[in-house]
């Protein structure tokens, strides 16, 4: 949330070759447009947790240079962030490099619909939803809802490399 410890993560994030990507947005309460209030992108060491109320403003650039880069990056269901992402920065146009994992899972038997089943299906392990909704908007966090926000990003980025090593770079890439 500061200006330094973002620069640290991109730093980090520059060296990376998958990484997992969500965002979190409060759920609509009757008018308005839904905005990005955190996005989580995971590694296969950590997750950083940018908030995006603070930093979409001095950071908007960066973060859109760091969606396009060529890179591989992985979220699910990603299309249904777009949106809020583009409310939350003008400079986003809803283009980036990031691969919906959603579409590759649905080539597996039950054809998974929500990263909960994904990652049922193809980890063998249950993803803990409850912390799911809440006012991202509104600070401080709780610590259980950043540990929800932070798994998702890594379990997008586990589904995916499972993917890829089941049904090889097609089924991944889809």
């Amino acid at each position: 949330d500061t200006l330094p410890k973002f620069e640290e993560a991109v730093e980090k994030l520059h060296q990376e070759h998958v990484i997992g990507i969500d965002t979190e947005w409060r759920p609509p309460l009757g008018v308005g447009e839904q905005r990005t209030g955190i996005m989580q992108l995971a590694t296969a060491e950590e997750c950083f947790i940018f908030d995006m109320v603070v930093l979409a403003e001095p950071c908007g650039d960066r973060i859109v240079q760091l969606l396009r880069e060529d890179r591989t990056m992985v979220g699910f269901s990603w299309p249904s962030d777009r949106s809020p992402l583009k409310n939350r920065c003008p400079s986003y146009n809803g283009a980036d490099n990031v691969i919906d994992v959603a579409r590759a899972t649905k080539l597996l038997p039950g054809s998974p619909r929500s990263l909960a089943a994904a990652v049922e299906a193809v980890l063998g392990r249950k993803l803990c939803k409850d912390n799911r909704l809440a006012d991202w908007e509104r600070r401080p966090l709780r610590p259980e809802h950043l540990a929800y926000a932070a798994l998702d990003a890594a379990a997008a980025r586990l589904v995916y490399l499972r993917v890829l090593e089941i049904g090889g770079p097609a089924a991944a890439a889809l």
